[in-house]
């Protein structure tokens, strides 16, 4: 009879065993349902290239108060364009899984990604804006406001061939990129005999400074003898790094080309920036001043050079802080005009 109760309890508790185990082995079985719908579909199979983080060369958050915006640059390694244009897209995908908005920039390979502005600094790395590193293919990206805003900017093909290296083909169906790249390249091969000068040599960076504009300058001169005046042999310009200040000086063959060139832009006679600015006398040229507007425009010449400047100024506003008084750009105007004829004169340039 024992023997018959230990049975009993034995097999008693072999059940409740069982029945207190059957719910784990449930839950195990869910959570790996779970987890097995949860996990990202495998992109074998898939066709075309695939974005991944390693293509990630900066990387930055802005907006953070209102649920975030991911910044990215990235580089494809691919030089086809419309390959490049899958991966921003799947980049832009890729981090609105963290924040609500994400804007990417694609970059073919390190040699286009490698060209900085004049201006580049690391920390323009971390802005949202593309400037700094100006070889862009595809800019694509969602707002905070979502989808709907979503929006892709592919590089301009012309301004893509005038700078960068990375020789990815834009798409060309009646082939004036193929002639453009052709003229290009023997204007280029033409200009290669020019002596090269530095236009930047002849500005006045103290003149700027302490009329409170930007004296961070770059050369941005590209092919120095396209889009020339009648009888310019080329031209050089120079300009601040936020373009408040164009500063171009152009080579002509003869002083006469040159001071025709000044008369040519007429601001003497210039009724709209006259009507509430100021002409002044340069030697060799004229300037308008206008601190109601906020604008110099200036053309004078001093032997075979001819030089045009444009100012931008924030207008002084009574009662409130910064901009610039007409006593300020007149300043600025003139030490330009006098420091560009004394090195012009020593060849300084």
């Amino acid at each position: 009879m024992n023997v018959i109760r230990a049975s009993v309890s034995v097999i008693a508790v072999g059940m409740m065993l069982t029945a207190c185990g059957s719910p784990s082995n449930e839950n195990a079985a869910e959570t790996t349902a779970a987890s097995e719908a949860s996990t990202p579909a495998s992109s074998e199979g898939q066709s075309g290239p695939r974005f991944d983080r390693s293509m990630v060369r900066t990387e930055s958050v802005t907006k953070e108060n209102k649920g975030g915006q991911t910044n990215i640059r990235f580089v494809a390694d691919n030089v086809d364009y419309e390959d490049i244009l899958a991966l921003t897209d799947q980049c832009v995908d890729e981090y609105l899984s963290e924040t609500t908005a994400a804007y990417c920039y694609g970059y073919a390979n390190s040699a286009d990604f490698d060209v900085t502005a004049f201006d580049w600094t690391p920390e323009s790395d971390q802005d949202i804006y593309g400037t700094g590193r100006p070889c862009w293919v595809m800019y694509s990206g969602q707002p905070l406001t979502g989808v709907d805003g979503r929006t892709d900017t592919p590089a301009g093909a012309t301004s893509y061939i005038d700078q960068c290296p990375g020789g990815v083909e834009f798409p060309d169906p009646d082939g004036s990129l193929a002639d453009y790249r052709k003229q290009r390249e023997s204007s280029l091969a033409a200009a290669s005999d020019i002596r090269r000068r530095d236009a930047c040599a002849l500005v006045d960076g103290d003149a700027l400074t302490r009329n409170g504009f930007n004296a961070i300058l770059g050369d941005v001169t590209d092919d120095p003898t396209s889009y020339l005046a009648d009888g310019a042999t080329a031209s050089w310009v120079c300009s601040t790094a936020e373009g408040e200040v164009g500063f171009t000086a152009t080579e002509f063959a003869d002083a006469n080309a040159a001071a025709s060139d000044v008369a040519a832009a007429e601001l003497a006679t210039n009724d709209f920036l006259l009507a509430s600015g100021r002409l002044i006398d340069l030697e060799g040229g004229n300037a308008i001043v206008n601190d109601e507007l906020g604008l110099v425009e200036a053309a004078w010449s001093v032997g075979t050079v001819g030089f045009s400047v444009t100012m931008s100024s924030v207008p002084a506003t009574p009662g409130l802080s910064g901009g610039q008084s007409q006593a300020e750009l007149t300043d600025a105007i003139t030490s330009l005009a006098s420091t560009a004829g004394q090195r012009l004169a020593a060849d300084a340039w």
